[in-house]
């Protein structure tokens, strides 16, 4: 009778240690994917806690790739802003034919310093000098 419990605690022992295993493989798991979906997005959720950042006329005069720029949400103020002309249009679709067709937003020329710098602004900003976006 000994023997036969001997043996019977070696196999609960044995399913003690896969549960514990397979518990501990699991709660990696469960660590390694929010961190890796936070490390994947480190750029956007740096710019959504800690932005909009202000940038300086320096600041714009670095930037030679915007896609490369840790700060992408930005506020940026100018001298002047003038209308360019350009709209975005939204068009409202039913079975391929426009329904309906609006302005969206405009493209304003912001003056800073001796430079332009085009902006993509909503319909009641394009006449202000300070914009935020991306």
């Amino acid at each position: 009778m000994n023997n036969n419990f001997s043996t019977d605690n070696h196999f609960v022992q044995q399913q003690i240690k896969r549960c514990e295993r397979n518990i501990l493989i699991s709660n990696i798991g469960l660590l390694l994917v929010p961190a890796a979906i936070f490390t994947i997005g480190a750029r956007y959720w740096y710019n959504f806690i800690l932005g909009p950042f202000p940038m300086t006329v320096a600041q714009l005069q670095q930037i030679q790739e915007p896609s490369q720029s840790l700060k992408y949400f930005v506020t940026v103020t100018g001298d002047k802003s003038l209308d360019t002309g350009f709209e975005q249009i939204t068009q409202r679709k039913r079975s391929g034919t426009i329904v309906s067709s609006d302005v969206s937003a405009k493209v304003v020329a912001l003056g800073v310093e001796n430079r332009i710098l085009l902006v993509k602004a909503a319909l009641s900003e394009q006449q202000a000098t300070t914009f935020t976006g991306h």
